[in-house]
């Protein structure tokens, strides 16, 4: 296993080194911000609680709608460095507004405006990362693994770099910071970047649309369904651990860094796994662990059963974000830019969904049994994998009677 991960991280030359660079870059930028967005909006600007929830599906919402936007002009031709480079202008713009806002409106006002626009960033990224891998003849599952792995790291250090930022030289230093992250990926972007990364001007873009398929759709809900797990677990494990078990107010986030730092070779392994046993059989495989884990955690008490559990953790989700983004870009390959930014917004989705259902089931409930809701969504990924296992089943069906009939026909 370890020769393997060091040669998917030994794969990464040229252009694909660059690209790596950029889009960990990006994440970085982000990792700056999203995290201390919360404390900044009680702690800086004495904005209830309650905000936090106004502020999230605000931005989120605005963020799902730019993306999809951004993302069809991506596929109607338009060149994604440029748009690209939009993105990370109100991301750079957005920082310096953080840094001198004094009040909850302003803060909800840069972020509808200018973080929605800044969070397309990602899928326009996803979108010419792809492009790259296709027009380069490289393996896209695992390119895109890779770049993941990277976005990975960059969460395991960017936290504690914008906490600690804080802590010592105030808000406004760590959004500075982030401002100045995002020009410097603007000019890397420029100057860097493979023109292989531009989307190409497809024939979809003069003839009519290429319908989306209802696979399509059922990924996209796999997709939100797992991240709505994942968010559920994530919101409930600290409140669970801290106030009903009495563990250390700093293991959560041990548990979390450990799950990180694991997923990322796990997610380097993945596009190998893929490619011997299938990729829809190990995305469907992801959940089986994802079930294992989420039970486990019901039972699970001590430190040591906990950190033995991540192991499971991190297997799930590096299959599941190592080849996520792969399967949606692979059911709508006429059009990346829509493909991308609806996997994005997908996950988006999962994540203001679990978050909101961790509150509402641990009122009544408590933690430990909100953290039955992550079974529950586990359930149902499996059951939507398995319909789109059927419908492809189907659809092939359909090709090889198709195909008989064709062969058939002169002798009749």
């Amino acid at each position: 296993m370890k020769t393997k991960f060091l040669s998917a991280l030994a794969s990464l030359r040229g252009d694909a080194s660059r690209l790596f660079v950029v889009n960990s870059l990006t994440a970085m930028s982000y990792s700056l911000i999203m995290p201390i967005m919360s404390y900044f909006l009680i702690k800086h600007l004495q904005a209830p609680p309650s905000y936090i929830g106004i502020y999230t599906i605000a931005t989120a919402l605005s963020g799902i709608l730019l993306s999809q936007f951004l993302g069809g002009l991506l596929d109607r031709g338009k060149s994604g460095l440029p748009l690209f480079t939009i993105s990370m202008t109100a991301a750079l713009l957005a920082g310096i507004a953080f840094a001198n806002v004094t009040n909850f409106w302003q803060a909800l006002v840069v972020g509808v405006v200018l973080m929605g626009c800044a969070s397309a960033s990602f899928p326009l990224m996803l979108a010419m990362i792809r492009s790259y891998a296709d027009s380069s003849g490289k393996n896209s599952v695992a390119l895109n693994s890779q770049m993941r792995s990277g976005v990975s790291l960059v969460w395991i250090i960017g936290p504690t770099i914008a906490f600690t930022a804080v802590d010592w030289f105030g808000f406004s230093a760590n959004f500075y910071l982030s401002a100045m992250l995002c020009l410097l990926v603007i000019v890397m972007a420029w100057t860097c970047l493979p023109k292989a990364t531009t989307v190409q001007k497809s024939a979809s873009t003069e003839q009519p649309k290429v319908p989306l398929s209802l696979e399509l759709w059922l990924l996209g809900a796999v997709m939100l369904v797992g991240n709505l797990a994942n968010t559920l677990y994530l919101t409930a494990l600290p409140l669970y651990l801290t106030e009903e078990l009495a563990l250390p107010v700093s293991l959560p986030g041990m548990l979390m860094g450990l799950t990180a730092g694991l997923e990322i070779p796990i997610m380097l392994l993945v596009p190998r796994w893929a490619g011997r046993f299938g990729h829809y059989r190990m995305f469907t495989l992801g959940f089986g662990f994802a079930l294992l884990f989420y039970i486990g955690m019901q039972f699970a008490e001590s430190p040591l059963q906990l950190f033995a559990l991540q192991a499971l953790n991190a297997i799930y989700f590096g299959i599941f974000a190592g080849l996520g983004i792969s399967l949606i870009q692979d059911a709508a390959t006429a059009r990346l830019g829509f493909a991308s930014a609806f996997y994005t917004n997908a996950m988006r989705s999962g994540m203001m969904a679990g978050t909101a259902l961790a509150g509402l089931l641990a009122q009544y409930w408590g933690f430990k049994h909100a953290m039955l809701g992550s079974i529950a969504a586990a359930l149902v990924a499996l059951a939507l994998m398995a319909a789109v296992a059927w419908l492809r089943r189907s659809s092939n069906c359909t090709d090889c009677e198709t195909s008989v009939e064709a062969v058939g026909s002169p002798a009749q």
